[in-house]
């Protein structure tokens, strides 16, 4: 198993990292029972992911990534 990297953490939302977060917690059980040697990389991961999440809190940006939509050529604008 890899470690997660800091660009993939910049892109993801608050969501997406708490999902990922369970997910590691996940696979670090099964590692723990099974002594696999990659139980410490998990780790290190989930402290990471945990580290950005609560980044996140205390910065305000707890919410989803919003998503820009694009205008398709030759569509009207809205007015407003």
């Amino acid at each position: 198993m890899r470690l997660i990297t800091d660009q993939e953490l910049n892109t993801m939302s608050t969501e997406s990292k708490r999902r990922r977060h369970q997910e590691l917690d996940r696979k670090l059980a099964v590692a723990s029972q099974r002594g696999w040697s990659c139980a410490h990389r998990i780790e290190a991961s989930r402290a990471k992911v945990h580290a950005a999440i609560l980044l996140d809190v205390e910065q305000g940006r707890d919410t989803e990534a919003k998503i820009e939509k694009r205008r398709v050529r030759g569509a009207p604008r809205a007015s407003n």
